[in-house]
């Protein structure tokens, strides 16, 4: 199981790359491989549900899971039938994909001794996904960010896809491991990480600059009030230098450049007047607004159920809404449009809950290990929610970066809770015994 899930995320970090190229036949191969793996995983979770129901927070995921695919492909499923549109399903498979991971991942790494493997899981992604960049920005061929000539993608769809994966993908690098019995984060995979910021740093202008390392600083400020290990000074310093220095360029910047700003919150129309594309921005309200009045002007049964928004839905408008006006940009609105107030609840229930369990065990677990990576995934979703507000992620192959961590979050939760319970009994046993000689 761990091999397959390890095989999962190195083909989707290729898979992700496949996109950028311009090809058809890729796009079509990286969709066809993209279905191949959902079947797959898919019919692994059934062979393995008495497994993973055996899991006391695993189950309650899946529980929860059945009634949100159920809900989610009604309407997908009725259009298709309707009016022959295919491709609207294929956009709720790439967010089945992942959160099929979720209960898979909990069986596979379910041990101390599986966070090694699945660091290198994150470590091959690493790989696979530099390599990419490095190749295209040496043959200066492909996609570059915001069509700058400077930094080229490596084959990635674009520079939002492109932040965001690589972003995930580094939490990965500060999986913690047990080294001769005692927590320890490798040298090695944190200078890895260190090399993910510049990359995101290079792709320019998107949030995942500031929300990346804010969420790093959230996860160690959550690893020091855990007590978990012990932090140098040194290293508190160095991390909080970095962050509020690019707190205070990106002040700096936006007072000398107050248009950047304007162009953010600005209504969609001073683009459409001057045609700046620094107003480009705004669109994302403009997009907002059209789709929470659809929504407030849907019937009861669609806010409850969904209506699955179609890009026909909407009014067509120049430029650049024509690229991006067939979602939200905003996972909340999304989630709510395409499967209404209950697929809401549902899936936030699944990510809340494991939120909840995070936060508990983040000062009340006796073992270090579980509290460190109770501070890894709380700073995982600090990053994930800073992300959901601009942007559509659940329908992203990176996400299986973040589906994997949740998932062995989970089992390693697990672990700890049986373990747990049998040093208790021991314990119990022990006493009886001693006082049985007494």
């Amino acid at each position: 199981m761990r091999a397959y899930v390890t095989f999962y995320l190195w083909t989707q970090s290729i898979l992700i790359q496949l996109f950028g190229f311009g090809s058809q036949s890729l796009t079509s191969l990286s969709r066809v491989l993209s279905s191949i793996l959902f079947v797959l995983t898919f019919l692994l979770v059934l062979f393995s549900l008495t497994t993973i129901t055996r899991n006391r927070y695993a189950s309650k995921v899946v529980n929860l899971m059945i009634p949100l695919f159920l809900i989610l492909s009604l309407c997908p499923l009725i259009m298709y039938l309707q009016l022959g549109r295919i491709n609207e399903i294929n956009e709720i498979v790439r967010l089945y994909s992942w959160l099929l991971l979720l209960p898979l991942s909990s069986i596979a790494f379910n041990k101390p001794e599986h966070m090694k493997s699945l660091k290198r899981a994150y470590l091959g992604s690493f790989m696979i996904i530099m390599l990419g960049f490095f190749y295209e920005n040496l043959t200066r061929t492909g996609i570059s960010a915001y069509n700058l000539n400077y930094f080229f993608l490596g084959g990635i769809q674009n520079e939002a896809t492109a932040s965001l994966c690589v972003s995930m993908m580094s939490f990965g690098l500060f999986l913690p491991v047990l080294l001769k019995g005692k927590v320890a984060f490798e040298k090695k995979y944190v200078i890895f990480a260190s090399i993910s910021f510049l990359v995101i740093l290079a792709i320019l202008k998107r949030s995942a600059i500031l929300a990346f390392p804010l969420s790093i600083l959230f996860f160690g400020y959550n690893l020091y009030r855990s007590g978990a290990i012990k932090i140098k000074v040194l290293h508190v310093l160095s991390i909080f230098t970095i962050v509020f220095g690019l707190i205070l360029t990106a002040t700096i910047y936006a007072i000398n450049n107050p248009e950047i700003i304007e162009g953010r919150t600005k209504d969609f129309s001073k683009f459409e007047e001057t045609g700046d594309t620094r107003y480009l921005g705004a669109g994302r309200f403009y997009l907002a607004g059209i789709y929470i009045d659809m929504f407030a002007n849907s019937s009861f049964a669609n806010m409850l159920l969904g209506q699955f928004p179609l890009s026909s839905d909407i009014p067509q408008n120049p430029g650049y809404l024509n690229t991006i006006h067939n979602h939200p940009h905003n996972d909340f609105l999304d989630i709510t449009l395409r499967g209404g107030i209950i697929s809401f609840f549902l899936f936030y229930s699944i990510l809340g809950s494991i939120l909840i369990l995070a936060l508990k065990q983040l000062k009340r677990s006796k073992y270090p290990l579980l509290s460190t990576y109770s501070a890894l995934i709380i700073g995982l979703f600090l990053f994930y929610l800073s992300q959901a507000f601009v942007g559509t992620l659940v329908r992203l192959q990176a996400m299986s970066y973040f589906s994997v961590m949740l998932g062995s979050y989970l089992g390693l939760s697990h672990y700890y809770f049986k373990k747990n319970i049998f040093e208790k009994r021991s314990l119990i046993n022990s006493r009886r015994e001693k006082n049985e000689e007494n």
